[in-house]
Order: C-alpha cells, then sequence, then structure tokens
C-alpha cells in the first residue's frame, strides 16, 4: 500500500528449526535492493523474534515512493563475541499491505556471525548468471569444511564425519519419535516376563497389542504360497526378481518334478513366454553369522494360468548335494514352509542390509555430500533435491551405531548379526566397482568455477562411469535423467523398503530375521512344533516388532508436500501443482 511516507509492507519470516537452538548475541538487519541496485534502510529484527522454528510477522515501509519492487534480499548480522554464531533462516516473505503483489526470499541455509548473505527473489540461478559469484564460492569453501568425510571402516562406504549445520533432526521430529519409542517401551514393558520360546502360533498371537502393535499383515497369508510370491513384488524387498532365461548350472532343479508343477506345459515353453522368474541370492554365500546358519539360496517362480506368480522350486545353498535338496510345493506341507523360512532369511538379511541401509540411506549420504560441496544454496538443482535430503544425514549418524555395532539391535534379533550385515554392505555396494567409483567421485568432488558449478551449470570433472557423456551433462535431459534417478532413490525406493517392514518382520513365520539351528538337509516331514522351533524367542519378537514398527511409521510428508520448500519461483510452482 503506497502512503504519503511510501511503501507499507508486511515481512513474514521463518526460522529453521534442523539445528540446535541458536545462541544469538545480536540482532539481525534485513534490507533490500530494487533492480537498480539502490537500497532500502535497514530492518532491525530483535534478538528475541529469532527464536528456532519460529514464523515471525512485522511491518515496515520503504520510504522511496520510487524504490519500485524489491529485487534483492540482504540479511546482516553484527560482528560481537559470537563469532561462530549462527541463524537458521528458512525464508523472509514480503508483501505490499491491501496488495496481491508477494515477493518470496529463500534462504534456506545459515547466516553467521559478522556476515552479509545477499539473495536474488527466488534465489535460483546457475553459477554463470549470478552477479554475487564470490559469495557462491565463498559458502561452498564453508560446506566443504562442514561436510567433511571419511571412510567407514564397518560398511566401506563414504559418510560424513559430522552432521553439519542445518542437517540434524527438528525437535518436533525428534519428539515425535521419541515419544513412540516411549510409548512402545511402555507398552512392551510388561511383557518382558515373556523371554521364554513361543510353544504355539497363538504364544505369538498374544504378543500383539493393537493399535500400537497391530496383527501384521503377514500373520494372516504365511502360508499361502502366493503370498510368498508377492513378497518378491510388493514385500519389502522387491528388486530382487529377475526373469529366467536359463536355469542355473548349479539349480538342480528335476525337470519332471518342477514341469509337472507348469499347467501342463515344458520348461522351454514357459521360459520362451516369459513366464518362468528367478530369485538368486547368491550374494549372501559363506556370510559370517552371529549364530545359527544363513542359506544362500535359490527360488523358481512361474506366473500359471490365473496370471498369478506362484513358488515351485527352492534350492538353500548354492551347490547340488545329498544334503541340499531341491524343495517343492508338492513335498509334506511343513517341510515347505521351513525351506521357504530359510529362503526369506536370506532374503531379509539382503533387504535390511543392501535394499534399505545400503541402497538408499548409505548411497543416499553420497548425493547429499555431493550435493553440498558441489552446488551453491542457490543452485536450481541444489533446491530441486534438496527437499529429499531431510534428515537423512542425521538418521544415519545417529542410528549406524545402534543398528550396526557388535551389541546393537540388529545384531540381536537377525541371524546374521551386524557382522554378516556390514558384509552384505560390503560385497553388494562396497563391491560394485563403477557404484564405488562413482561414489567416491562425487564425495570428492571440489567447488571452483570448474567443478561442481562448471561452465554448464552442473558438471562432473573427469570421467565417471555411470553418468552420460563420462561425466560431462550436455543437455538438460542428461540433468533430469540423473536427477530424476536420486529422486525416486529418495522417495519411492526408499518407501518400497521401509514401510511396508512391520506387516512382514512382526510375525516371524511370514518374514523371519531370524531362526535357531540348521535348516532342513532332507525331505523329512516336519511339524509346525518343528518350525515353531525355529523361531526366535519372545524377547526377540518383542524387539523385532518395535523396531520395524518405527521403521514403518509414516512420519514425513507424501511426495511433493515438502516439509520445508526451496523452490518458490512460478515455473517450479506450476510443475509442483501438476
Amino acid at each position: 500500500m503506497a502512503t504519503t511516507k511510501g511503501t507499507e509492507y508486511s515481512l513474514t519470516l521463518k526460522t529453521g528449526d534442523r539445528d540446535r537452538p541458536m545462541l544469538l548475541e545480536e540482532d539481525v538487519f534485513i534490507r533490500f535492493y530494487n533492480k537498480k541496485q539502490v537500497k532500502s534502510h535497514h530492518i532491525k529484527i530483535a534478538i528475541d523474534e529469532l527464536e528456532i522454528g519460529q514464523t515471525k510477522d512485522f511491518k515496515f515501509v520503504i520510504e522511496d515512493q520510487k524504490f519500485g519492487d524489491p529485487l534483492y534480499i540482504e540479511l546482516q548480522r553484527e560482528n560481537k563475541w559470537l563469532r561462530h554464531g549462527r541463524w537458521l533462516c528458512d525464508y523472509v516473505k514480503l508483501a505490499k499491505v491491501n496488495s496481491d503483489e508477494v515477493f518470496m526470499f529463500p534462504v534456506n541455509r545459515c547466516v553467521w556471525a559478522g556476515s552479509t548473505l545477499k539473495l536474488k527473489e527466488y534465489d535460483t540461478s546457475l553459477p554463470q548468471e549470478d552477479a554475487n559469484s564470490e559469495q557462491r564460492r565463498t559458502e561452498l569453501k564453508k560446506k566443504e569444511i562442514f561436510y567433511d568425510t571419511y571412510k567407514s571402516e564397518k560398511t566401506g562406504m563414504i559418510m560424513v564425519r559430522h552432521i553439519p549445520y542445518g542437517e540434524a533432526f527438528s525437535f518436533r521430529y525428534k519428539w515425535d519419535i521419541e515419544t513412540e519409542v516411549f510409548k512402545l517401551i511402555a507398552k512392551s514393558a510388561w511383557l518382558e516376563w515373556s523371554t521364554g520360546k513361543c510353544e504355539t502360533l497363538e504364544d505369538i498371537e498374544k504378543l500383539y497389542r493393537p493399535p500400537l502393535l497391530p496383527v501384521p499383515e503377514g500373520f494372516y497369508h504365511w502360508k499361502s504360497d502366493q503370498h510368498f510370491a508377492n513378497q518378491r513384488l510388493t514385500g519389502c524387498n522387491p528388486a530382487m526378481i529377475r526373469l529366467c532365461t536359463q536355469i542355473p548350472e548349479n539349480f538342480a532343479v528335476d525337470a519332471k518334478q518342477l514341469e509337472s508343477l507348469l499347467n501342463g506345459s515344458t520348461i522351454d515353453k514357459v521360459i520362451n513366454e516369459k513366464r518362468l522368474f528367478i530369485v538368486n541370492h547368491e550374494l549372501v554365500k559363506d556370510l559370517p553369522c552371529k549364530e545359527g546358519v544363513l542359506c544362500a539360496p535359490i527360488a523358481l517362480f512361474f506366473v500359471n494360468g490365473e496370471d498369478n506368480l506362484m513358488p515351485i522350486a527352492i534350492q538353500l545353498f548354492q551347490h547340488p548335494a545329498p544334503t541340499n535338496p531341491v524343495f517343492y510345493p508338492t513335498d509334506p506341507e511343513y517341510t515347505w514352509m521351513m525351506a521357504k523360512c530359510y529362503f526369506n532369511l536370506a532374503d531379509a538379511s539382503i533387504h535390511e542390509a543392501s535394499s534399505h541401509l545400503g541402497f538408499t540411506h548409505l548411497i543416499g549420504e553420497i548425493v547429499v555430500i555431493a550435493t553440498n560441496r558441489c552446488l551453491s544454496p542457490s543452485h536450481p538443482i541444489f533446491r530441486l533435491l534438496a527437499p529429499h535430503f531431510l534428515y537423512l544425514l542425521a538418521i544415519n549418524k545417529i542410528g549406524m551405531g545402534p543398528l550396526l555395532g557388535a551389541h546393537g539391535l540388529l545384531s540381536d534379533i537377525m541371524t546374521c548379526g551386524s557382522t554378516g550385515l556390514s558384509e552384505i554392505i560390503k560385497r553388494k555396494i562396497v563391491g560394485d566397482y563403477e557404484l564405488q567409483e562413482w561414489a567416491a567421485f562425487l564425495a570428492s568432488q571440489g567447488n571452483d568455477d570448474t567443478v561442481g558449478e562448471g561452465a554448464n551449470g552442473i558438471e562432473a570433472k573427469g570421467g565417471i562411469k555411470g553418468l552420460p557423456n563420462d561425466g560431462h551433462f550436455k543437455t538438460a535431459k542428461e540433468i533430469s535423467e540423473v536427477v530424476t534417478s536420486f529422486i525416486f532413490i529418495f522417495s519411492a525406493t526408499h518407501a518400497s523398503v521401509n514401510f511396508g517392514q512391520y506387516d512382514n518382520y512382526a510375525f516371524p513365520p511370514a518374514y523371519p530375521g531370524w531362526m535357531n539351528g540348521q535348516p532342513p538337509q532332507d525331505k523329512t516331514a516336519l511339524t509346525e512344533k518343528d518350525l515353531i522351533a525355529k523361531l526366535p524367542n519372545k524377547k526377540k519378537i518383542l524387539k523385532t516388532m518395535s523396531f520395524t514398527k518405527l521403521l514403518s511409521m509414516h512420519d514425513t510428508c507424501a511426495l511433493g508436500d515438502f516439509e520445508v520448500q526451496y523452490l518458490f519461483d512460478p515455473v517450479s510452482l506450476g510443475a509442483l501443482d501438476k
């Protein structure tokens, strides 16, 4: 609203909540620039208005009636005693009073004591188009220090040494998680007397306490062969199954026995019709385990006449032997079920170590490190990816120790233990030399004009397998394909391997993380009692239930509904609306 004193504005300032409390000892000053770089007067924001995670509104007037629209914002902090104090600001929104005109200045970074930060409206620009190139370089040099890396001895993966500023949990998120933990502990604490083994399936059913610990889906369908097959597609490890074009030589299936399960067809015919599929868990062959035995199974699946995927053969170890028979659905009921349980034991170990921790959390961390070290917060690719990074580094830093430690939770509830889980990560991810070359390359990028934010806006230094043109992006399509892959990992991939864990793991016969003793070595008819004897005790089951319940909680917003928004320009908002 224009007045005789100038133009009146409403200023909304949102502080970030993803950090420790900000100990400010000086005020923050804000002013604006128009397109001719004419400055407004300073607007002083008192320190008591800058609490963490707050949204505050202020009124002010730009007295110069010819000032026009604000194009830049400048945030300045005085240099007093707290030189290393930081202020995490999410955004500043400016609106003309009695008008629909709004000017957005996303900040999404720390403003340091004694520093001045100048940002354009929407703060989205390529380096070659940014007049504040020196500011970008300075920010990236700081980030190279904060996102310092090391190679984890436990997993062999590149990780951040300390949780950087702005990457910590918000107080709200921490409180929600801790509340749920305490609820689960309180709810299950009275059951701690149940430290013995389950004698019947009903003993497991008695452990559930809806709605906090409900009966999982696996409880209702665990005997079903169709459910077992569906776990390869819609379970928590859905990316292992492959089209079978040839039965491996070390898979000692009996052709006559197998063809009796193919609805009158032959092996060659169903292969040609692309109706035969295979899962081969050779990865965990000879894996060191805390206790018990982890098989390295192979299984065949067939799409029948009703278009249902069904299991038709399971071999529990890689090398054929008299003590390593191939099991079929026509075998005694509980003998076949036991084979399915031991197959799923291997599948669960690969799921938790590789599909979940390795290919989403640990690979994701490398992407977060590389993006922060290579790209300015003002870069459009940074702003596109950043919402998907929320809490990842904090989760990894806080969770890896308790999960993969020698006495950690996973070591207590999974047969392979922490040593086996770490070995799976090393075999699957560290053993993939091309992936490791890519990871090391990303995490080690510098921040000068020819690296990261190069002449093409985003460019990789040198050659790297798996990226277009040996690491040099030449078209927007190439960038789009790589960035889309990253976003898919952070969203769809993580959702598929994470949120279904309770419904699978919480009923051990459906998807066991732990099995006692030896797997079956012949076709002797087994009983339900034999199967139950292989299952973990009540205490381990309760721990598994509580752990997977926490992991399965939908505690973040849906895709596109970001907790922290980074993109405000009209093009991005239009794409988001679609």
